[in-house]
Order: C-alpha cells, then sequence, then structure tokens
C-alpha cells in the first residue's frame, strides 16, 4: 500500500483510538491499521495518540502494539494466528552430555 501524494512522512502523525482500539488519522479522518504504523515506525514517521473519550495520552500503548505486529512473527514464543503460543525449544529426546571440565 503506498502513500498518498499529499502524505508527508516527516510530519507527525496524529492518531485517535476509539473505545474499541480502533485507530484512526485525525487529520484525514481515515482508519489507521497496525500494519500501516508498522511501516511508518520503520520509515522514522513519528506519531502520537491519544483516546477519543477524554483526550488522554495512549501514544505508548499504540507504540506497544506496533512493535509487538513488527516482531510476533519472528519472536519464540509469540503467539499464533489461531492462539496457541509457538515452542520456545524444539522438542529435544536426549539431552547432551555437557562439555569438557576446565
Amino acid at each position: 500500500m503506498t502513500a498518498p501524494a499529499n502524505d508527508r512522512t516527516d510530519e507527525e502523525r496524529l492518531l485517535v483510538r476509539t473505545e474499541s482500539g480502533r485507530l484512526f488519522d485525525a487529520r484525514t479522518r481515515q482508519p489507521v491499521t497496525l500494519d500501516e504504523l508498522v511501516t511508518d515506525v520503520r520509515c522514522g514517521r513519528r506519531f502520537r495518540a491519544t483516546e477519543d473519550r477524554g483526550g488522554g495520552e495512549c501514544t505508548y500503548q499504540v507504540l506497544a502494539h506496533v512493535l509487538l505486529t513488527a516482531v510476533a512473527p519472528a519472536a519464540p514464543g509469540a503467539m499464533r494466528a489461531c492462539g496457541t503460543p509457538e515452542p520456545l525449544v524444539d522438542t529435544v529426546d536426549e539431552v547432551p552430555s555437557p562439555g569438557p571440565t576446565v
């Protein structure tokens, strides 16, 4: 997905998070996905997020979700789409003997 021509990547993006957790760009009033934010963060674009109700700051919570979206598929023990965690290590049939003592 490409950014619109009038979308400046050097400009801080202002986001609003609804009670249901959906994100919207405050300037364009368009929905924003976490994948879009992952791309923005990788390109160095800054964003600030506030709650729809009350206007409380929630940038760090949104950033945490962005980071989890970016690294979760590659992280050991990450949640799969079906909700079952990946094992941290493969099943080991026999334990290797320790190396020589020094």
